[in-house]
């Protein structure tokens, strides 16, 4: 009996932290994203401020 208790337990931590380290990896893909999106947002104004000083 207390071997399962035991064995429960370990199988419900183990079970947050691959939700843990799957929530991490959500949002550091999100960053990656985001920061992309504003780096090609920054290069199109770029592009339109070079196009009106000529």
């Amino acid at each position: 009996m207390i071997r399962a208790v035991f064995f429960a337990g370990l199988l419900l931590l183990g079970l947050v932290a691959v939700l843990l380290l799957y929530r991490i990896s959500v949002r550091k893909i999100d960053a990656e994203a985001e920061l992309k999106k504003r780096e090609m947002e920054h290069e199109e104004r770029a592009k339109l401020f070079e196009d009106e000083e000529l």
